[in-house]
Parts: C-alpha cells; sequence; structure tokens
C-alpha cells in the first residue's frame, strides 16, 4: 500500500512540475495569468470579508487606538476654530483681556516649548506659540533663557474678561497637576465662571502634556460668563505638581475625520503609517519635532520606513478621508504585482507558474492584510527587482529594489549580498555599483530625517535600531517558557508553538540548498532563515503575529529556491516541501480565513 502512494505522489509531481511547462508558450501564459488572478481574486474576497466586519469602513483595518485617535493628536485638530474672545489662545504674547492675580501669572504667557528646551521628556501639546503654564517662566523676551522656570510655589488666580456663550460646546488644552482637596479647596483647575459662580471644571492628570478638555454649555447659551484659571496656594510639603498649563480656549469643532474613524482600546503598527501620511515630508513641524511624539510612539524608527506613507499621500491627493481606503488598495494592487513577479520567476527558471499558488500560503501576507501593514507591497517591489536582476536588466531592478528599502529595509539584506556577489563570484564591479544604487534614497531619507530629529536623537538616527534581535533561537525559548507558564493569551499559544517550528524547518531547508549549491537565490534564503531565528520576545514574539509579518521573505524565498534548484530524483525533497506547505495551509485555514473576527478583536484588545 505504502509503495502505491509512494508511486501515486511520484506520478502528481512529475504533472506539477513537468507536464505544464512542456506545453505551448501561449498556454502556459494562459495558465499563468489564471493563477496570478486567483492569487489576487483571493486577497481581494479575503479583505471584503473583513470589511464587512467594519460595515464598509476601511479604517477598522487601521487599529487607530484611543491614545493616537482623539483630538488630543495635534493632526486632528481644527485649525481656525472660533474663539470665545480675542487673545483667549494667548497668540498675542501677553494677557490682554485677562486678568492675573498674585504670582503665578507673573510670567505667563510663557512661549514655545519650553518644557523641551529644559531636557523634559513629554512635550507640552501647547497651540500656536504661546500658553499658560505656572511652573515656567520663559515668556522669549531679550535675555530670557529658553527652559527657565518659576516652580510650584507661586500661586494665583487668571480671569478672562466677559464673554457671551454663544455655541454649544467649549473646547480648550488642559494639563499639569490633578484636583486635590486643601481646606476643602482645589489646588489648582480651569474653570466656567457664571454670575461669580464656577459651574464646570477640569484639570491635568499629572502630566504636562496638554489634552483637549471639551465643555457641554447649550444650557448657558447667551448667558455671560468667564474662564477661570486657578493655581491655588498651598503648603511646600504639598506642592509638588501643583501648577496648570491651559490653552486654546475656543468653540468646539469636530474634525469630520473623527466621524468616519473606528477607535480601538489599544492599536496596531497600521496607525503610524495612518498618522505619518498626514506629514510624509516633515513639513508640519521641522523645527518641534519633539511634536511627532504626540502621534508616532518611536518617530526615529517609524518615520525611517517612509515609503508606504508616501505612496498614501501621493495616491490620495492628499485628502485624509481616504487614507484608510487607499492604504488597503495599495496593499491590495501589491499582490497582484507580487504574484505576477513571482510566477515570472518560476517560468523563467523553467518550472509550472502552479508553484504559483503558493504564495497564499505565506502567513505574513494574511496578518498584513488585515492589519493595514505593506509587506506585501515591500515583497512585490524585492520580487520586481529581483526578475529584473535575474534576467541581467540592473538599470530596471534598481528603482524596484531602491523603492522596496523605502517601504521596509530588511530587502536591504538581499540587496546587499546580490551586490557583494556580483563583486566577488561574478567579477563584475559595473553591474554591483549600479544596484548598490538602491540604496541612495533611502540613505538621502536617513539623513533627511537625522536633520530634522536632531534635536531628538542626535546622530542616531542614523543607525536607529529597535532592539529586536537576539541570539539564535533565544527568542523561541522565551516564548516557549512564558507558555509554559500559562501567561501568553490562550488562543495564541498553539500558534506560537507551531509557528516557531516552521521556522526552524525552513531553516533547515535554507542550509539544504545552500551545500548543494552557493548562488544569491540560496544565500538570500538562507540569511532570511536565519534572520528569522534571532528575532527575540520582547519586541517580535510577545505577539505572535508580529513575528508572523516579520518573517515573510523567508517564506518568499523558499519558494523561489525551491523552483530554481529542483533535484531530479529528489522527490523526497518535493514531498517534504510539500508537506510544509500542507501545514501552512491548515495554518492559515484557521487562523486567517476560519477566524479572522477572531484575531481583529484579538488584536483590538491588546
Amino acid at each position: 500500500m505504502g509503495k502505491k502512494i509512494v508511486a501515486y505522489c511520484k506520478a502528481l509531481l512529475a504533472g506539477l512540475a513537468r507536464k505544464i511547462p512542456r506545453l505551448t508558450r501561449s498556454l502556459r501564459a494562459v495558465v499563468a495569468l489564471l493563477v496570478v488572478a486567483g492569487v489576487f481574486l483571493f486577497f481581494l474576497l479575503s479583505m471584503n470579508h473583513s470589511l464587512r466586519q467594519f460595515n464598509g469602513n476601511y479604517s477598522g483595518f487601521v487599529r487607530l487606538s484611543n491614545e493616537f485617535g482623539s483630538e488630543g493628536n495635534p493632526l486632528f485638530r481644527v485649525e481656525g476654530a472660533p474663539l470665545l474672545f480675542e487673545n483667549s489662545d494667548f497668540e498675542k504674547g501677553t494677557l490682554e483681556n485677562w486678568r492675573a492675580e498674585d504670582t503665578a501669572f507673573q510670567h505667563q504667557p510663557t512661549r514655545g516649548d519650553n518644557l523641551s528646551a529644559r531636557g523634559y521628556p513629554v512635550p507640552s501639546n501647547h497651540q500656536g506659540d504661546y500658553w499658560i503654564g505656572t511652573y515656567e517662566k520663559y515668556q522669549g523676551r531679550s535675555g530670557e533663557v529658553a527652559g527657565t522656570i518659576q516652580g510650584d510655589m507661586p500661586y494665583g488666580n487668571l480671569g478672562s474678561t466677559p464673554f457671551t456663550i454663544r455655541e454649544e460646546r467649549i473646547a480648550f488644552l488642559v494639563g499639569g497637576g490633578e484636583y486635590r482637596v486643601i481646606n476643602s479647596g482645589l489646588r489648582s483647575y480651569v474653570g466656567l465662571e457664571i454670575d461669580g459662580e464656577v459651574v464646570l471644571k477640569a484639570c491635568g492628570r499629572n502630566s504636562e502634556l496638554m489634552e483637549m478638555q471639551v465643555w457641554d454649555v447649550k444650557k448657558w447659551l447667551g448667558r455671560t460668563a468667564r474662564i477661570v484659571i486657578t493655581d491655588a496656594h498651598a503648603p511646600v510639603e504639598l506642592a509638588s505638581f501643583k501648577h496648570v498649563n491651559a490653552d486654546y480656549f475656543h468653540y468646539y469643532r469636530e474634525n469630520p475625520l473623527m466621524k468616519n474613524l473606528i477607535i480601538s482600546p489599544s492599536g496596531y503598527d497600521g496607525q503610524f503609517f495612518y498618522l505619518i501620511a498626514f506629514d510624509p515630508l516633515l513639513r508640519r513641524y521641522p523645527d518641534r519635532p519633539r511634536k511627532y511624539y504626540q502621534f508616532i510612539d518611536e518617530p526615529a524608527y517609524r518615520l525611517s520606513r517612509i515609503g508606504f506613507p508616501l505612496l498614501i499621500h501621493a495616491f490620495s491627493l492628499g485628502a485624509a478621508e481616504r487614507f484608510p481606503r487607499t492604504m488597503m488598495g495599495l496593499i491590495l494592487i501589491s499582490h497582484l504585482i507580487g504574484i505576477g513577479f513571482l510566477v515570472a520567476i518560476i517560468v523563467h527558471f523553467g518550472a509550472s507558474p502552479l508553484w504559483g499558488f503558493f504564495y497564499l500560503l505565506i502567513p505574513g501576507f494574511h496578518v498584513s492584510l488585515h492589519t493595514a501593514l505593506p509587506e506585501s507591497i515591500s515583497a512585490a517591489l524585492l520580487l520586481g527587482g529581483l526578475y529584473f536582476y535575474i534576467r541581467k536588466r540592473p538599470l530596471a531592478a534598481l528603482p524596484f529594489f531602491a523603492a522596496s528599502i523605502l517601504v521596509r529595509e530588511t530587502g536591504g539584506l538581499l540587496v546587499l549580498l546580490i551586490v557583494i556577489f556580483e563583486i566577488l563570484k561574478n567579477k563584475n564591479v559595473r553591474q554591483a555599483v549600479t544596484l548598490a544604487g538602491s540604496f541612495l534614497p533611502f540613505l538621502a531619507w536617513k539623513l533627511y530625517l537625522t536633520w530634522i530629529l536632531f534635536p531628538l536623537y542626535g546622530l542616531k538616527t542614523l543607525v536607529f535600531s529597535p532592539g529586536d534581535f537576539t541570539l539564535p533561537g533565544a527568542g523561541f525559548i522565551d516564548l516557549f517558557q512564558v507558555i509554559q507558564r500559562g501567561d501568553y493569551p490562550r488562543p495564541l499559544m498553539l500558534p506560537g508553538i507551531f509557528y516557531p517550528l516552521a521556522l526552524v524547518l525552513i531553516f533547515a531547508f535554507a542550509v539544504y540548498f545552500l551545500a548543494k549549491k552557493r548562488d544569491v537565490l540560496t544565500l538570500g534564503f538562507f540569511s532570511f532563515s536565519l534572520l528569522s531565528l534571532i528575532l527575540n520576545y520582547e519586541k517580535i514574539w510577545c505577539h505572535v503575529d508580529n513575528g508572523v509579518r516579520t518573517t515573510y521573505e523567508a517564506f518568499l524565498l523558499l519558494i523561489v529556491a525551491f523552483v530554481s534548484h529542483r533535484q531530479r530524483g529528489r522527490t523526497w525533497l518535493t514531498l517534504l516541501f510539500l508537506g510544509l506547505c500542507a501545514l501552512l495551509l491548515l495554518y492559515n485555514s484557521f487562523f486567517s480565513l476560519l477566524a479572522p473576527s477572531f484575531k481583529a478583536g484579538l488584536l483590538l484588545s491588546r
């Protein structure tokens, strides 16, 4: 019985690997087009399935968190909203239309991000140039030194000129200390006073960062009111973080984008590409780079991958309401381009176009599709460059490689190996120099980024590393230990065990191919599979999907290496490859197809 099964498998494999290439060129082209269309249709249907769960709202893929999807984010702040009265935003640089009592407001309003000037890690999030910060002393006058403070001991009140409430909601920025009761009074707050009574109050949350506060004032429409800012007196032992920060008192205008965004308790990396697309060339805050911390968790790292945000901005014509749809459109089209180049490479090596269907089994592409991430874009560009390189057209390969590196710099590893291979093996220095030009756009961008972010990182931006790497296998060991303790999310335990084992098997393939033939394809496959083994737990395997989408190159180059080095009579190797594919099919069937809503909910709850 066993011999019959082996014989049947051999016949099946022979048909898959040889029969179609022997067909006419036109029929082979038809089969290739069907493979490309089938793969594209699969990803289209998969995206539409997830889209229905978001009621057709593409922003659901972005996973925008509460932290970044609020009006405290300066990108969503409505510019030009009507002020409550003249100088209610302090932009005259004086206290015109305000009356100060006692000492807390003697050096107000303060100018610029005085916190950054003294090295404070959190920005103030002020509007314009001037704001109230009763801990601050700097006003930007001649002879004054930025960063100076007056501390928490001064106290006093600042009251505005009376104004008539003309709209239903009032908004402003507030930060500083929280409410604390001292002698039945509040230490510091911002209040709305009507007929001598403070009817609404707000304060900071023990943070210098000012957040947007919105008051519903419709029941006082037409009434005369004042804004009062109080920094209360307190004994020395209770004066810590007593101060108040405030700015930009205006009638509330909701950004139309906020009505169409799906906000989750916790976000995912797609939100940073979405937010960077508002200002991909960093023109909004070139002189205040600390502002970028308010909508990017690590600017030096996130902004280095500028290719995707640039594409989003360009293809949406800068219209932010179209960003989510554009993101998903670009990702979807990248699968069409990627599978097209992969099939072209497969046919170039004389293999059946049907091998292209294994593109569907790359787990990282499914994760990226459902979280609006650009791994498939980088892969499509990398495959385009690889195709033209294989066809000995380096000038055509160069822009594809360059664009891929701008989207995700890890593709540069394959380009670097190609350059080294051309110099040492092929002795073709001219072609190596041509392909080395693929790094120039990325290097130019890093230099520009270093210039903009120099006050934050210095020269570190040029070589910034997110700290993803460790010793080979150490990340897996840490992951298995966490799973064994029961501290890993229960639904992710099985993929957390299976996926690292799949990567180890892929590494075994890489070692075998490298032992048989040392060309640039096997070197690239080996390098990316080794890279997948040195990812750490803290940044990557703490959530298995981080590792899944980060290791897509190893799977992609496995397909390329396999079809380019098929061994005659090595049926066992093909069977082993198909066995791996069957396991990946099972993995993807549950975690990417049968349970997309489960995965979406899990990501949203992070």
